[in-house]
């Protein structure tokens, strides 16, 4: 599992990647950068990436993105998505809920998972945490969860608060 400075340096990265390529028009450091650390069982650590508006992006955008790194997870089958972790209807939108479902449809996956890092800019709503967090846990009971959260509050213009930047 990444360290906190590691997380910190990760999330920092791929908010300078979304803000370099995404048009200002669109205002990308008021939507949420989100990072999904697993760790398998026999050791491999995998990095998926969620932005909050995702759909909004152009393909030229999203490959920029994914030059530098950062290919974000597609959305998931709104057939998937009502039987999974759907937040109240936030679960394409919100980035925690977005790689929770990614995780949950990916073949493979979470049968090999034995811990999850959420990172986060935006702290997780108390929506995302109570349908989509907790219930994940309590499906999941030999994944440990963490989550490592930044406190970023754009409508108030709050940086998110990094200890190594």
């Amino acid at each position: 599992m990444l360290s906190e400075k590691d997380s910190e340096e990760l999330i920092f990265n791929f908010r300078k990647s979304l803000n370099k390529h995404i048009s200002s028009k669109k205002n990308p450091d008021a939507r949420n950068a989100c990072i999904m650390n697993i760790t398998r069982n026999d050791g491999k650590e995998l990095l998926f990436f969620a932005y909050s508006s995702a759909a909004g992006l152009s393909q030229k955008e999203l490959s920029a993105i994914a030059a530098d790194g950062f290919e974000l997870v597609p959305d998931v089958s709104l057939e998937h998505l009502r039987s999974l972790y759907a937040c109240r209807g936030m679960g394409q939108w919100h980035t925690e809920p977005r790689l929770i479902n990614f995780l949950n449809c990916s073949p493979g996956y979470i049968e090999n998972v034995a811990n999850v890092l959420i990172i986060s800019e935006i702290d997780c709503c108390a929506t995302c945490l109570k349908y989509t967090i907790e219930v994940f846990r309590a499906a999941n009971g030999a994944i440990d969860v963490y989550t490592d959260e930044y406190g970023k509050v754009p409508s108030r213009g709050i940086s998110p608060n990094f200890k190594f930047h």
